[in-house]
C-alpha cells in the first residue's frame, strides 16, 4: 500500500526481510524460548546486524522493492512463493530435524 500512495511521488519504499539477526533481541529470544525454537534459532545462519543493513542499502541503491538478506533465506522465500505447499514442507522437515539434536 505504501509503495502504491507513495510511487507517483517519486517516493521509492523498500521492504527488508532478514532471517535471523544477532541482536539484543535474538539473544533474549534464544534466552527464553523452549528448547525446540532455540534450536529451530540456532540452526539456521544468524547474520550480523552490519550485514543486515547493508544488503538494505545495496537495495535501496538499486531502488528494488525488496531486500531479502542472506542467499539461504532469500532463496527459501523465493521457492515458498512459487510452491508453498514444497516450503511449508521444507520448513516443518527443518523444526523437526532440529527438534531431534
Amino acid at each position: 500500500m505504501l509503495r502504491a500512495e507513495l510511487g507517483p511521488r517519486g517516493i521509492d519504499v523498500t521492504i527488508v526481510m532478514p532471517g535471523s539477526t544477532r541482536t539484543p533481541m535474538l539473544e533474549e529470544e534464544l534466552r527464553t524460548a523452549p528448547p525446540p525454537t532455540r534450536r529451530i534459532i540456532e540452526s539456521t545462519r544468524i547474520l550480523s546486524a552490519d550485514a543486515v543493513a547493508a544488503a538494505l542499502l545495496r537495495a535501496v541503491a538499486r531502488r528494488r522493492f525488496e531486500a531479502i538478506p542472506g542467499l539461504d533465506v532469500s532463496l527459501s522465500a523465493r521457492a515458498y512463493r512459487i510452491a508453498p505447499r514444497i516450503g511449508r514442507a521444507i520448513l516443518d522437515r527443518e523444526a523437526r530435524a532440529a527438534e531431534r539434536r
